[in-house]
């Protein structure tokens, strides 16, 4: 009896497939991704699948792998495209294997269309070690449930059809069909967590648990349906604990504080996931938690990592996203006949959106810039200084200079939608449509 499986819908993960989106194939040519390559084309799938291969360039060989690559698909009938990477793809903290991973798949999503499906040949094996590496760095429930079949990867879908099939299964595919896959040194580097945890550790667990596989593939499940429950909680949590003001969300940090800490820790997981944040480590955001538990009233602690910042900042929780824009910034232009004007902002600042006074010549100039020092605004017959109306307002520092100050014929008339001056000057409307959330300072 064959002791690997048959492709059926049965075999896979439900919905791993699409009935009529376009495939795109991650292909290294290795043992799993070859077995998949010959599963899709005995589906007949030829006509909707494209099979690309990801040269990271990490080692002098790679070239010459993304060529044998190239010949395999070849053999099988199929064309193979090589994407290579080059140094300024890999530039990115936390390690070689992360920005690795990070690139590979920002390189797919530049090439899916929206609804497409990007097919990895993640089987039963990787998701074991996915669990073990992340019980090792402290994950959640979430993070111990493994790898998805099926979740969003911008702008379609992530897919694992494998993700069932062991690796001994794979292996025995390849020989049943007298198939040869390409080997890549760098999957003995022990140096690498993955490899290291493959090579030397789990041998170790399978000699004195032979079963090990179907009992964390197990657990898997349960710490899946776990992960829901928490993530219906946080979100929950989150919608009583935030609160909007001046257009963006923002948590009332003494109600988050009261939570247990594995449920406020949860709402930050969940805040950060909302807004497509990579999230931080567990050991850091249980350190912020710590902090702003502990700080005195008149400290900001933060969590800064790659792509964001939390901040505790006047009774709040504020999240800003990296880089930076440049503090001075400057758009101008001249407003023709009754004309309504939606200015992009630079950056991730939003839109200005705002109407001309009807009186206003053809020849009116209006600037939208990062503001002035000693910016005053006329309001209610009264001018304001803007540092003030600011402070005020309890905007906080770093954020100020990201508000647009428009102008008309060099006279200040709005700041953001929230001050609009009291003058003839002024626009007849103006809204402020900003992305969210904010970039750092």
């Amino acid at each position: 009896m064959n002791r690997w499986p048959r492709f059926t819908s049965n075999t896979f993960a439900p919905d791993t497939l699409s009935t009529n989106a376009h495939l795109w194939l991650a292909f290294s040519g290795g043992p799993d991704s070859l077995c998949l390559l010959h599963q899709l084309i005995q589906a007949n799938l030829n006509d909707r699948l494209s099979v690309v291969h990801i040269d990271h360039g990490l080692d002098s060989e790679s070239s010459l792998r993304a060529q044998q690559a190239n010949e395999l698909a070849a053999q099988l009938g199929v064309n193979c495209r090589i994407e290579r990477l080059d140094e300024t793809d890999l530039e990115r903290p936390g390690g070689t294997e992360a920005a690795a991973r990070h690139a590979r798949y920002a390189r797919f999503q530049s090439l899916m269309s929206t609804g497409d499906y990007l097919l990895t040949a993640h089987h039963a094996d990787d998701q074991i070690e996915t669990m073990l590496l992340r019980l090792l760095r402290g994950s959640g429930a979430k993070g111990l449930s493994g790898m998805q079949a099926k979740r969003p990867l911008q702008p379609g879908w992530l897919t694992r059809p494998l993700l069932h099939w062991t690796q001994e299964q794979i292996h025995g595919y390849l020989e049943q069909h007298q198939l040869k896959a390409i080997e890549d040194p760098s999957n003995q580097d022990c140096s690498f967590d993955r490899n290291y945890l493959r090579k030397r550790v789990l041998p170790i667990i399978a000699e004195r648990w032979p079963g090990y596989r179907s009992s964390l593939l197990q657990s898997s499940e349960l710490m899946a349906a776990a992960g829901r429950a928490l993530e219906a909680q946080a979100a929950q949590d989150f919608h009583d604990f935030s609160q909007k003001q001046h257009g963006e969300i923002t948590l009332q940090v003494e109600s988050w504080l009261a939570l247990e800490s594995v449920r406020a820790l949860e709402v930050l997981r969940h805040w950060c996931q909302t807004q497509s944040i990579e999230l931080p480590g567990a050991a850091k955001l249980q350190e912020f938690l710590n902090q702003c538990r502990n700080a005195q009233q008149d400290r900001q602690p933060t969590l800064d990592w790659p792509p964001a910042i939390l901040r505790r900042w006047s009774g709040r929780i504020w999240l800003d996203l990296k880089p930076p824009p440049s503090i001075e910034w400057k758009i101008d232009g001249v407003f023709g006949p009754d004309q309504e004007l939606a200015i992009q902002l630079p950056h991730t600042l939003g839109t200005l959106e705002f109407t001309r006074s009807s009186h206003k010549g053809p020849e009116t100039r209006w600037q939208i810039d990062s503001g002035k020092p000693g910016d005053r605004l006329s309001l209610h017959s009264m001018s304001r200084s803007i540092s003030e109306l600011m402070r005020t307002e309890k905007i906080p520092p770093w954020r100020r200079a990201h508000w647009p100050r428009l102008r008309i014929d060099d006279q200040l008339v709005a700041v953001g939608d929230q001050w609009i001056a009291s003058t003839d000057s002024a626009p007849m409307q103006v809204r402020w449509v900003r992305s969210k959330p904010y970039r750092a300072d």
